[in-house]
């Protein structure tokens, strides 16, 4: 997990389908996460379609981690998110379910830097009512109302993002800072106006607005506005 600040523990109760462990494992490794604790398994974790979909990430369901029972699972956990997609069946008296960036928020707030179980309900029902209600925090993903149960390993792997954004983010931050700042675009626009001051062009203030707009949706790098600015002030 080098990439993440927080301990995290994932947790998958009672997979049935071994696609569903290869992809989570796989999902996993993205991530940074090495290992997932199986609860009861229903499917061979280690078994030929489990191995097939983990590809790079075959370490995780090879030497799996299996826990007899939802509590001892969860038990050297700090924080607890369960994942649900049927809001109704999360939401109880004392407590509602969260939009998941709500719920990832206030659980990395919460931990305090101690270990955050993440809790992924079984690929054909979910997670018991029973299950939810030992979860500090329950999370979902809003999704079209037409179709809105996610598979659960697609769940997982927008959980996972939410939660390593921040590390992410530092991580590339050099690719993110290469991009043209806000006075780097102020000065391209200053010298191209410029450029108009010195000729009869029409409608100056279009010719102007159409520039900045085919600027800034480009997205231009610091090296490229100051390409432009060089060629524009000679």
């Amino acid at each position: 997990m080098q990439a993440m600040q927080a301990q995290f523990k994932l947790i998958f109760v009672e997979p049935k389908y071994q696609i569903n462990v290869g992809y989570a494992a796989r999902v996993a490794k993205n991530f940074g996460i090495d290992s997932i604790c199986f609860v009861n398994p229903r499917a061979k974790i280690d078994g030929e379609t489990a191995i097939r979909y983990a590809k790079h990430a075959r370490s995780i369901v090879d030497k799996p981690k299996i826990a007899k029972s939802f509590d001892s699972a969860i038990s050297d956990c700090r924080i607890i998110v369960g994942t649900t997609g049927n809001w109704k069946k999360g939401r109880m008296e004392f407590r509602n379910v969260m939009l998941a960036e709500d719920a990832v928020r206030k659980a990395l707030s919460s931990a305090k830097g101690k270990k955050i179980g993440i809790v992924i309900g079984r690929d054909d029902i979910g997670l018991t009512k029973e299950e939810l209600e030992k979860c500090d925090i329950v999370a979902y993903i809003p999704t079209d109302a037409a179709y809105p149960i996610l598979n659960t390993t697609h769940a997982l792997a927008i959980i996972l993002y939410l939660f390593t954004n921040s590390s992410y983010k530092m991580q590339y931050g050099s690719m993110l800072s290469s991009r043209a700042s806000d006075d780097d675009m102020r000065a391209l626009f200053m010298f191209f106006n410029k450029l108009l001051d010195g000729k009869h062009v029409r409608k100056r203030k279009r010719v102007s607005l159409t520039f900045e707009r085919m600027v800034r949706q480009y997205n231009p790098t610091r090296s490229e506005v100051r390409a432009l600015i060089t060629a524009i002030k000679q």
